[in-house]
């Protein structure tokens, strides 16, 4: 807990844009806006970009498929679903307004604007169940109250973090996968390599950064064993 107080701050310096500008991110150009998640400084999201390329070259292709960028920010990570799979259809969902609106500019400036949906929403609460076959996630996942920090805080015990995979595992097709970014000081981040294929990981320091993908089976798995490990302890 205490070296995630001292890295918050550190953080928000490197992570967070203070002034509207304009980076080259995985040969995207993307706009950013003051407070807005910088993912060309945010280690997680080049090393998702990297992988989830990877991993939708196994996926299907046809034109029915929809894919899900959550959390997404600046919406690098959809613009890349978007440029890759020009058949299927991305949808960027992020709570904030100031994203969802530059992540409008971002598409059309790289000519995916016709191929996705942005949606400014509290993360999947306003789709259907089974709505997509593949969810990008790259959240919040430091433990520190979420008042204090929407990029980058999960909650204390991680609360952020298990709302936003309950709505994934609902909203997942029955074939369908998560794949997301966790650091190994998440809540949870042992339990989840215990569910879940990890698949990367990165060393940053004390920190260990890890992609990992889900199937809807695994996710729910997890959320079982995070619910029955919380009754045994409260009973204990």
């Amino acid at each position: 807990m205490l070296y995630t107080w001292l890295l918050l701050p550190l953080l928000k310096l490197l992570v967070k844009s203070n002034t509207l500008l304009i980076v080259n991110v995985s040969h995207f150009k993307i706009i950013l806006v003051k407070g807005l998640f910088n993912p060309r400084s945010g280690i997680s999201t080049l090393i998702l970009v990297k992988d989830i390329l990877r991993v939708v070259r196994t996926l299907s292709r046809q034109s029915s498929t929809r894919y899900a960028d959550l959390c997404s920010g600046s919406g690098i990570i959809g613009i890349a679903l978007a440029r890759s799979l020009s058949k299927a259809q991305v949808v960027l969902i992020d709570v904030d307004p100031r994203a969802a609106r530059i992540s409008r500019t971002n598409c059309v400036l790289n000519g995916v604007y016709s191929g996705v949906d942005i949606v400014c929403a509290d993360g999947l609460s306003c789709f259907r169940d089974c709505s997509f076959s593949l969810i990008v996630c790259n959240p919040p996942y430091l433990p520190c109250p979420y008042r204090s920090d929407t990029a980058l805080c999960c909650g204390i015990r991680g609360e952020l973090l298990i709302k936003l995979l309950r709505l994934v595992a609902r909203c997942l097709k029955k074939d369908g996968s998560l794949v997301f970014s966790l650091s190994s000081l998440s809540p949870y981040s042992s339990e989840i390599g215990e569910f879940c294929s990890v698949v990367n990981e990165v060393m940053l320091g004390p920190d260990v950064l890890r992609v990992a993908s889900c199937s809807r089976r695994q996710l729910l798995k997890f959320l079982s064993h995070i619910y029955t490990t919380r009754r045994e302890n409260e009973h204990a």
